[in-house]
């Protein structure tokens, strides 16, 4: 009997201790980048698909990424973000993310949407 209610408050604590890590300020910020590099690969699959229609949603990432690399870090999520958005965007899919998502002023300059 003890045992199990040991085992019941041990699982009651990692809960609440997984829970506050996924609405820390740090998950947050990684759903905004990720919710920018959506809405910016969104928006950039018809203008890129009009360009190559051979492009895979991969391949734009890795070249968006790459090339905003130059001017500062690119976090993963980010990335993640391009490769979905313009695999939605290509699918003709209703966006999950828009402008209005996305917290501007936490972000670099050059990541914004």
């Amino acid at each position: 009997m003890k045992a199990q209610q040991m085992s019941c408050f041990l699982s009651v604590v990692v809960l609440t201790i997984v829970s506050a890590f996924l609405s820390s300020p740090a998950a947050g910020a990684e759903n905004n980048a990720y919710r920018a590099g959506y809405v910016r690969g969104f928006r950039d699959a018809p203008i890129w698909k009009a360009k190559d229609p051979s492009i895979t949603a991969g391949r734009y990432a890795e070249t968006t990424r790459d090339a905003l690399a130059a001017q500062g870090p690119v976090p993963r999520n980010f990335w993640r973000g391009l490769r979905d958005g313009y695999r939605d965007a290509v699918r003709a899919y209703t966006p999950k993310f828009t402008e209005e998502d996305v917290n501007r002023e936490n972000l670099p300059s050059h990541l914004r949407p």
